[in-house]
């Protein structure tokens, strides 16, 4: 059928995207471990609890923390990079309990700009969904478009034409 070609080229653009992204925030991440390397203390700690589209409840650790840095003071609020809330409750716990209000603990500055900044530095497991869900959506796209052009020899079943105009 004649829309199957851009629903396909939906699925690459987008799962294109989506991998970019991913990759790039992989990279950061990576980079992250070398960042500077300051105090910080925890301002504000809590699980945030909500459902999703599929009425699931999903829970989220939420940090902020504060930081002097270059002569100034910034206040950061990103565990790390990727990460999200989860069905899994006890996820965002151990974040919760590990990361008490008037805590003191390390905070990994961005050089390039110091708003910029997480405590948990390099590459974890949620950094990789972006990537990883982007490719398998890119492919899957890819994958039924060969397999449409494959199994109509690029026929569409509707209007009887072929696609490349012959």
């Amino acid at each position: 059928m004649i829309f199957i070609v851009p629903l396909c080229l939906t699925f690459i653009l987008f799962g294109s995207w989506l991998c970019l992204k991913g990759v790039m925030n992989c990279v950061k991440a990576h980079k992250s471990k070398i960042w500077t390397q300051v105090q910080c203390v925890v301002q504000t700690s809590s699980i945030e609890e909500k459902r999703d589209d599929e009425g699931d409840m999903m829970y989220e650790a939420k940090v902020t923390y504060q930081y002097n840095c270059k002569g100034g003071t910034y206040t950061g609020n990103n565990i790390y990079f990727g990460y999200s809330s989860s069905s899994d409750k006890e996820d965002s716990n151990v974040i919760h309990k590990a990361l008490t209000v008037g805590q003191k603990t390390t905070a990994y500055i961005n050089p390039q700009n110091v708003n910029e900044s997480v405590l948990i530095p390099g590459i974890q497991r949620f950094t990789l969904v972006n990537a990883w869900g982007g490719f398998g959506f890119a492919f899957m796209g890819f994958w039924f478009l060969v397999m449409w052009y494959l199994f109509t020899g690029g026929q569409a079943d509707i209007f009887h034409k072929t696609i490349g105009g012959g």
